[in-house]
């Protein structure tokens, strides 16, 4: 199956010009072919000429931009309160993955997801303001999912499904309920509490007792 990674965007002058005039809608740049599932999360990290990370962004894989080329499109792009300097980042991550990032700095790239993991940490340790954005695609929260029961993620999981399903019919945006998490030490028991930072009134169905009821995600 396969997990969400990153990819390095390092642009030139122009081309930074060029991004950051429209770097709240959403932006496109060619980039060397690469293999990414559309449907999977790609988190990219836009750099500028300094070397310095300058904003996030989620992104897809495109049509053809030409010989081995691909275009990438980003959107919901984010400015950091800071640019980051990304080789600082680099230099912060473990010994056994430092060298291929470091590669990574000098035309940018896909970064796999091991590696986009470790990079992630350290990214999130120096741009707090992204914990929203990105804290559900990072090592810790994982690690911690894996350590619930069998039987509380087959609970989580059929809830979760009853959810989206119910949101779907309701016409809600399913990426509401992206990010799910529970506060350590306390068992999770309903999928919808630990949806966070959503009001959202859905109505779920009942499939045993083909009934409906009211329920709501904080």
């Amino acid at each position: 199956m396969s997990k969400v990674a990153g990819y390095l965007v390092i642009l030139n002058k122009d081309r930074f010009v060029s991004f950051y005039s429209r770097s709240y809608e959403q932006f496109a740049e060619p980039v060397p072919e690469f293999s990414h599932s559309r449907n999977v999360p790609l988190i990219c990290f836009i750099i500028n000429e300094e070397g310095n990370i300058t904003h996030i962004g989620h992104g897809k894989r495109g049509v053809r931009a030409g010989t081995d080329l691909r275009r990438l499109n980003i959107q919901d792009i984010f400015e950091l309160d800071n640019p980051i300097s990304a080789i600082e980042i680099v230099s912060a991550t473990p010994s056994g993955i430092k060298h291929h990032l470091t590669r990574k700095l000098v035309s940018g790239g896909l970064i796999p997801p091991k590696s986009f993991e470790e990079f992630l940490k350290v990214f999130l340790e120096r741009a707090h303001e992204t914990i929203p954005i990105l804290y559900k695609y990072s090592k810790e929260r994982r690690i911690k999912i894996e350590q619930l029961s069998n039987q509380t993620k087959q609970s989580l999981a059929e809830q979760k499904e009853a959810v989206l399903t119910a949101m779907n019919i309701a016409g809600i945006n399913k990426e509401n309920a992206q990010g799910w998490d529970y506060i350590e030490g306390e068992k999770p028991i309903s999928f919808l509490d630990g949806i966070k930072d959503v009001n959202i009134l859905i109505v779920c169905f009942s499939k045993r007792q083909n009934s409906t009821y009211s329920c709501t995600g904080k």
